[in-house]
């Protein structure tokens, strides 16, 4: 499941090619709650965006050196030096190894190189060693923003001594692809689909729980009638999902063995941070559910929320 889901963020996310244009103080959870009760992301300010740590959260870029695909953060190791760490995935090349160089873009603007450190041994091809999507790059520049790493430890997920797994108060922030979206646009885009399916498929469904492609209240991206929604209604779903280049955070919970409570995100959001609730960083987003609406709207309340626990790396 986990490599559909990749494949369908790269089909349908493109991250980096199409820009929302730039909108200030946009509407979000945190301006507007009343409005916002579904998508509870927030856009993170330009204010925020010069403070820690968001100032030590990143883009990863192609070689243009505007176009966001990943997220990442850098980090101060034990020897003082800043890293950058990010998810493995997003660092692969076309023979699925990790490539030697990485372009990063600061909050500050500024366009640096970094150079492979080490990798977690997961396999993109064939999807093997979930647990070792990770991935750390050295960075030459001193002059840098860095958070360090939280003392809020992790267990490995195999641990069954331990009775009670702790859960933590956690900021998950990175640059989804996914508008930070209103109720009232969630619920077009869910009557979009429903009339779709009547009018293109003849499915006329009165319980819109029982239509294919509806999960828990929401409408799952990886559901073959959505995906073929989303060619037909193209131009529509640009408008909703090429949102890469504003940075968002989602206030969630954290456990120990890696599990994402409540965190939303979207493709873009891979590689990026989960902070504690001091701006240290607990571990990286990995894996999400692209969902719109419902309980499990992007990635929330979802069994394939999951971050890699950094305290070992």
């Amino acid at each position: 499941m986990y490599k559909h889901l990749t494949v369908f963020l790269c089909r349908f996310m493109l991250a980096g090619v199409i820009f929302m244009p730039s909108v200030s103080m946009a509407a979000d959870h945190c301006t507007n709650p009343t409005e916002y009760t579904i998508d509870k992301r927030c856009y993170v300010t330009d204010e925020q965006k010069k403070e820690k740590p968001y100032n030590a959260v990143v883009a990863l870029v192609r070689d243009d050196g505007e176009s966001h695909y990943c997220t990442g953060t850098i980090v101060k190791d034990p020897d003082g030096k800043p890293y950058l760490y990010t998810a493995k995935h997003c660092t692969v090349d076309e023979n699925y190894m990790a490539r030697s160089e990485l372009k990063i873009k600061l909050q500050d603007g500024r366009k640096l190189s970094v150079t492979i450190h080490k990798v977690g041994d997961y396999d993109i091809e064939h999807n093997e060693n979930v647990r070792g999507d990770w991935a750390i790059y050295s960075i030459v520049n001193s002059d840098v923003p860095m958070v360090e790493k939280s003392t809020k430890r992790g267990i490995d997920e195999y641990d069954i001594t331990k009775r009670e797994i702790d859960v933590y108060d956690a900021t998950s922030v990175g640059y989804g692809g996914l508008k930070i979206m209103s109720d009232a646009e969630i619920a077009e885009f869910k009557s979009r689909y429903l009339t779709y399916l009547k009018d293109e498929k003849n499915i006329d469904v009165k319980d819109e729980e029982d239509a294919p492609g509806v999960f828990r209240g929401g409408v799952d991206m990886l559901s073959s009638y959505v995906i073929n929604f989303l060619t037909k209604e193209y131009d529509y779903w640009k408008s909703l999902a090429y949102d890469v280049s504003k940075l968002k955070l989602s206030h969630c919970k954290y456990s120990a063995t890696g599990k994402m409570e409540g965190c939303q995100g979207w493709g873009g959001n891979s590689g990026g941070p989960i902070f504690d609730n001091r701006g240290n960083i607990m571990g990286i987003y990995t894996r999400g559910w692209p969902a719109i609406g419902g309980s499990i709207h992007a990635g929330s309340d979802s069994l394939l929320s999951a971050g890699i626990s950094l305290l070992e790396k």
